[in-house]
């Protein structure tokens, strides 16, 4: 099955993803919301329809865990995310074909990711076929291509943030943090419920309580 590779600082690792938390698992951690703010930089100029519809799917995860996104103006921790263009770039020195890099973890370092957006399509659409032909796939009456895309942008956008909120090391087998997304990973994405895993919210919160500037 097709693939999506998300890689933080060049660490590239597969692993079979499986079935996600649901969305009220978390109770009273929860209840105290917590500010993030995303800096988005469009150096790749994706169409403003797709960033908006993308950054939709990103306030939808983190706001599972507790957390509201500000975008460009906000407060608490700050971090900058760019779109660009692998094949207009050399931010993939190992050409592992990653399609994000984190630099920066636990709300520490440069606290800046990469998005290729080029790959995000081209992975999205490799998705959007293969699921065509995928008994029980989701709803394709309700994504066309371009929803497709956008909603992969936004899995992949949360992805590296997790990474720069989250230590070294944290992909993980289920959920937002899995290395490689299947048409069982999209299909909880097309959900809602392709999310951070308890104990990734709790160290996700634990970053976001420091006394960010």
């Amino acid at each position: 099955m097709t693939g999506l590779r998300m890689v933080s600082m060049g660490c590239l690792v597969w692993m079979a993803a499986s079935s996600c938390t649901g969305n009220d698992v978390f109770g009273a951690a929860q209840a105290v919301r917590l500010p993030l703010t995303l800096h988005l930089v469009n150096v790749a100029e994706i169409s403003e329809p797709m960033i908006s519809n993308a950054r939709k799917h990103v306030e939808d995860i983190f706001n599972n865990a507790g957390i509201d996104i500000g975008w460009d103006v906000g407060n608490g921790l700050q971090l900058t995310v760019i779109l660009v263009e692998a094949t207009k770039s050399r931010l993939d020195p190992f050409g592992y074909g990653m399609n994000g890099l984190a630099i920066g973890n636990s709300g520490a370092g440069a606290r800046r990711a990469y998005i290729f957006v080029d790959r995000v399509e081209e992975q999205a659409q490799k998705l959007f076929r293969s699921a065509r032909n995928t008994p029980g796939a989701y709803d394709l009456r309700a994504m066309d291509r371009a929803g497709t895309g956008a909603l992969l942008l936004g899995v992949v956008i949360a992805h590296e943030v997790g990474h720069l909120l989250l230590p070294d090391g944290s992909h993980t087998t289920a959920g937002i943090m899995t290395a490689q997304i299947n048409n069982d990973d999209l299909n909880r994405a097309f959900s809602a419920s392709l999310l951070f895993l308890p104990n990734q919210i709790e160290l996700i919160r634990r970053v976001l309580l420091k006394p960010w500037r």
